[in-house]
Order: structure tokens, then sequence, then C-alpha cells
């Protein structure tokens, strides 16, 4: 369902500006910001611009101003529709471990603990929570969001 869910779903508002930041931290040039994007963000989701060669223009305003989410639209935008569904597939593709990885890791540890039965419940549950769910294929922050006071 991850999967198929990695392909089918619309780009997100901060994807462009993840992979712009995480390609920046594979070339060297961790640079931009906001810098909110963690380092593993980073590093599990800048390898499929690197390698698919996507074009970076160095000399735009929004390179000097270090603006990951202009740089990142102007990435994206520069690509074919197929190529940029290609690169947003491939650079998602690697968040999947991560919810398969908390189901195991519950399933074993609730299996040693509470018995097998409780173990398979606890990965159960865990791969039906909706934020799971809903964020498990996508390049997103790997930590809650901080909420901001208006007023």
């Amino acid at each position: 369902m991850l999967g198929y869910e990695a392909w089918h779903l619309g780009m997100t508002a901060d994807e462009p500006s993840h992979l712009a930041a995480g390609y920046a931290w594979w070339l060297g040039s961790d640079v931009l910001q906001p810098s909110d994007t963690p380092p593993l963000t980073r590093i599990v989701s800048g390898w499929v611009p690197r390698a698919m060669r996507i074009a970076v223009r160095r000399d735009s305003a929004a390179w000097r101003d270090r603006d990951a989410y202009s740089i990142g639209a102007d990435m994206v935008g520069d690509l074919s529709p197929e190529r940029a569904r290609r690169l947003l597939f491939l650079a998602r593709l690697p968040f999947i471990a991560f919810p398969l990885l908390i189901a195991f890791l519950l399933w074993r540890w609730g299996g040693e603990l509470f018995g097998e039965g409780i173990g398979l419940g606890l990965a159960a549950c865990a791969l039906l929570e909706p934020a799971i769910l809903e964020h498990g294929a996508l390049i997103d922050r790997t930590y809650p969001r901080r909420s901001v006071r208006c007023g």
C-alpha cells in the first residue's frame, strides 16, 4: 500500500525543499534555508537527484539566497512530468522502510515481552496508525513540527 501511495500521491509542499536540501548535502553544499530538514532525511532523499543527475542552477537568485523551497521548485519544474514522477517515487521509496522497521520492532519486542500474539497485534496497530498510513510514503520531517503562536 505504501508503495502504491509513493507512486500515486501528488507532491507535497515540502518535498521539493527536502529534495533540494538532500541534494545539496550530497554535493557538499549543505547550507540551504530553512535548515529544518533533519540530516537523516537529507541523506536518505538526496542521493536520488544525484544519481539521476538532476541539474541545479547554481547561478540563480534562489541558490544565492540559499532558498531550499525555490531551488526545489526550480529543480523539479525543469523536469518532464515523467522524470519528475520518477524522481519523487525513487526519493520516497527508502522512507517506506521506516514504518516497516517500526512494525518489525514492535512485533519483535512485543513478542519477546508479552507473547507472539501481542507482538503481532502491536505490529498491526502500528501499521494501521493514521500518521504512518498518511506519511509513511512521503519525504517528510522525521520529527513533529513546532507549533507557532499567532497573536
